[in-house]
């Protein structure tokens, strides 16, 4: 509860920054998305995506799971945009020493533009987790589950176009165009600051 208290503090802090010359927001410089799933094998928790006009930060959350006398895994977040699967996170663990793996804790993060092909209508309804083991006998599983996607930001008009990636792009306004120069620049800065506090306040 605490941790979503912190994110959306700092939504609203960049809600406020995005308000222009007559209060009115302009548009939105972060946007963050939360995401879980489960299923009778294992449970995904804690998921946070970040995006900003900087760039765009995917938190896997964290892997909870009884899947005993695994030798190697691999564990692969995508979004599923009609045949093509967008692969935003992927990892993998080999066990060399001929003991087994426990698969538990954090699943990792990447940063950058991971988000630029997709679409906001993937996003939220087509983001899936793979994760596949190989056993000490040899034998391999593969496990899908599709993640329940959350806009915490709750944006009410956001049209970008080509997808949903945010963009600084402001529209001309002579009356106040110093101002929204220097709100530009803040805004990076303090989008940019403010989805690595997210990120961080999601690993614990």
């Amino acid at each position: 509860m605490k941790k979503v208290i912190c994110i959306l503090l700092i939504t609203m802090l960049c809600i406020c920054l995005l308000s222009g010359c007559n209060t009115k927001p302009t548009e939105e410089a972060l946007v963050v998305y939360s995401f879980s799933g489960e299923n009778e094998m294992f449970s995904i928790s804690n998921g946070v995506i970040v995006l900003t006009p900087a760039q765009d930060i995917f938190y896997g959350g964290n892997f909870d799971g009884e899947i005993a006398d695994i030798r190697a895994y691999s564990m692969t977040f995508y979004i599923q945009s009609g045949n093509d699967n967008i692969v935003l996170l992927s990892n993998s663990v080999t066990d060399m020493t001929g003991g087994t793996i426990a698969i538990a804790g954090e699943t990792g993060k990447v940063s950058g533009d991971i988000l630029k092909r997709a679409k906001a209508d993937d996003l939220q309804n087509n983001l899936y987790f793979e994760l596949k083991t190989t056993n000490l006998n040899g034998k391999e599983n593969t496990y899908q589950l599709q993640l329940a996607v959350t806009d915490v930001t709750k944006a009410q008009d956001r049209n970008y176009q080509g997808g949903f990636h945010p963009k600084d792009e402001i529209p001309p306004d002579n009356s106040c165009l110093a101002f929204k120069l220097i709100r530009i620049f803040a805004i990076q800065i303090f989008a940019l600051f403010s989805a690595q506090i997210i990120v961080f306040l999601a690993s614990f």
